[in-house]
């Protein structure tokens, strides 16, 4: 229809405005520092919330631990629970867009994938006052095509992970430390969701066990500049 026709020529448009900035968003799955970094940096990330009572019980712990995580919320709970995305933000945390209601990216059109993300951006405005830089799709779900529109037209970083804690198969608290640690390395992005109670138990001890290894925690955004 002629809603579709005007936004595939707004994006003509916008390819040929953007063609020469050079700036491009990026696909990551590990966010590997420069090599003259000596710290070992890694980054907790958590899907699929904010939930009304985990969320805000692991925001405190993370407080007291002193360490920013990156939480990839969807547009509908963000809608949801405003005032404890507020105060994620507040603590530190970054914010990525999750998209709003958690469909296969690639089975959509463009013009309902930019929905997703709009509808979503715009939740995360109105809780935090800041609109996200990144998106990671549902269940991880994208490809060449996908991932070009997301970077180069919605101008957002595509942060997939190189660790999974596998936790929405609902294993014990000590398994979920035991496979967030066993492989962590400089630059791991560790998938977590904050919507299970096992998972908000472990990251407590995931955070006091990487400390000792010598590992330091950095939001994602923080992490991509690490890369520059």
């Amino acid at each position: 229809g002629m809603g579709d026709f005007q936004f595939y020529l707004c994006i003509f448009i916008y390819f040929i405005l953007t063609a020469s900035n050079g700036q491009s968003s990026k696909v990551y799955y590990s966010i590997e520092q420069k090599k003259d970094s000596t710290s070992k940096y890694v980054a907790l990330t958590f899907d699929d919330g904010p939930h009304g009572t985990l969320t805000p019980r692991l925001i405190n712990a993370l407080r007291k631990k002193k360490v920013v995580v990156t939480f990839f919320v969807m547009g509908i709970k963000a809608e949801m629970h405003p005032s404890i995305l507020y105060t994620a933000a507040m603590d530190g945390h970054e914010i990525g867009n999750h998209v709003y209601d958690h469909p296969v990216l690639s089975k959509l059109s463009f013009a309902e994938v930019h929905d997703q993300i709009n509808r979503t951006n715009h939740a995360i405005w109105k809780a935090t006052n800041s609109t996200p830089t990144i998106l990671r799709p549902p269940y991880g779900n994208t490809n060449r095509k996908l991932n070009e529109y997301l970077t180069k037209i919605e101008n957002l970083d595509v942060i997939m992970w190189s660790l999974d804690t596998n936790d929405w198969k609902r294993p014990s608290t000590a398994v979920i430390v035991k496979r967030a640690l066993e492989k962590l390395v400089p630059g791991t992005v560790i998938l977590c969701h904050d919507i299970h109670p096992d998972t908000i138990e472990a990251v407590p001890l995931i955070i006091d066990e990487a400390h000792k290894l010598g590992f330091q925690f950095l939001t994602v955004s923080q992490m991509i500049q690490g890369t520059k």
